[in-house]
C-alpha cells in the first residue's frame, strides 16, 4: 500500500499546490510582490502537508516502519517531478533545464524546501498511533 498512498499523498499535494497557485498569480504577486506570493503559498502548504501526511498513511495503513513510509514520500515525489516537469514543458514551452534554474532561484528555494518535505512529512506519525 505504500506506492497507492505516495499517489494518493501526490494527489493531494498537487491539488492544493494547483490551488494555491492560482491564488498566488491571480492576487498574491500583486498584493505581496513575488517573494511574498511565493510565501503566502508555501506556508498553508507546508502545513497542510504536516497535517495530511500522517493522515493519508493511516488511510492507507502504511506502516510505521521507515520503509513503507520512505516509499510512499518517493513515490509522491517522483509524481511530482514527473507531473511538474510535463507541465513545464507543456504550458510554458520550455524544457527541463529551465525547471532546473528555475528550482536553484533564490526566490524558488521554499519549493525546493517543499520537495523534500514531500519525502520526509510521511515519515511522522501521530502521537499515541501504532501504525
Amino acid at each position: 500500500m505504500p506506492v497507492a498512498a505516495g499517489a494518493f499523498w501526490f494527489g493531494v499535494i498537487f491539488a492544493i499546490d494547483s490551488m494555491l497557485g492560482a491564488l498566488r498569480v491571480l492576487f498574491f504577486e500583486e498584493w505581496f510582490g513575488p517573494t511574498g506570493a511565493i510565501a503566502a503559498e508555501t506556508s498553508p502548504l507546508f502545513l497542510a502537508m504536516v497535517v495530511l501526511a500522517p493522515a493519508v498513511a493511516a488511510l492507507f495503513e502504511v506502516q510505521s516502519g521507515f520503509r513503507d513510509r520512505l516509499l510512499m514520500g518517493l513515490t509522491g515525489l517522483a509524481l511530482t517531478l514527473l507531473v511538474d516537469g510535463i507541465l513545464v514543458a507543456l504550458l510554458r514551452d520550455r524544457d527541463l533545464g529551465f525547471w532546473f534554474e528555475r528550482l536553484i532561484a533564490p526566490g524558488r528555494m521554499a519549493y525546493a524546501a517543499l520537495l523534500a518535505a514531500i519525502v520526509v512529512l510521511p515519515l511522522l506519525r501521530w502521537p499515541g498511533r501504532r501504525r
